[in-house]
């Protein structure tokens, strides 16, 4: 393609002054309609990049770690992923959490009968596995069985009946003071 020289000669009261165009871009039409941009011709537009161009970010700039404290950096896609997997492995540990409740159980036909009411409500009865228990006066944690009460169990408060490996029973009507070691899946 050949290139044309486009000269502009205008006439002033000292002769003909020759004007060129600063660049090529200000000699060729424009059409900002599909670009967003503000600027009316090529020339405009060029300057209009160059001054949006700082704020891109580059790929120096990028954070693939995270402990760096510079805050005015981005962090890379990797890092974000790593920190969504720390953070469900967090969630998943505090869904699910030992509890320890020493409380007045009462005795009822040959068995001590224990009730935890949770500290928060939940929309169904939670799960509660890896369960143990003791009672003082009764049987330690080796000489009892500890079974949730479904009866009375909800997502209010668990109940728990414990009985005796050993030979005799609870007391009916009588108060023992008893430690039960359980697991909550919320």
């Amino acid at each position: 393609m050949a290139e044309k020289k486009i000269e502009i000669n205008v006439k002033t009261s000292t002769g003909y002054d020759q004007l060129y165009p600063k660049s090529k871009a200000d000699i060729i039409d424009f059409d900002n309609s599909d670009t967003g941009m503000q600027a009316q011709n090529v020339q405009s537009a060029i300057s209009e990049v160059n001054n949006n161009f700082n704020n891109f970010v580059k790929k120096t700039d990028i954070v693939n770690n995270l402990v760096a404290t510079i805050t005015t950096k981005p962090l890379s896609a990797n890092m974000g992923r790593q920190l969504n997997a720390n953070i469900t492995a967090l969630s998943n540990k505090l869904t699910s959490r030992i509890v320890t409740v020493r409380n007045i159980g009462v005795g009822v036909d040959g068995a001590i009968y224990v009730c935890y009411i949770f500290p928060l409500s939940y929309d169904s009865t939670p799960t509660i596995s890896n369960m143990s228990g003791s009672v003082s006066g009764f049987s330690t944690t080796n000489q009892t069985t500890v079974s949730i009460d479904t009866a009375r169990t909800n997502q209010h408060a668990v109940c728990f009946k414990i009985t005796r490996k050993i030979s005799g029973g609870a007391e009916n009507g009588r108060a023992y003071l008893c430690a039960i070691t359980f697991t909550i899946n919320e």
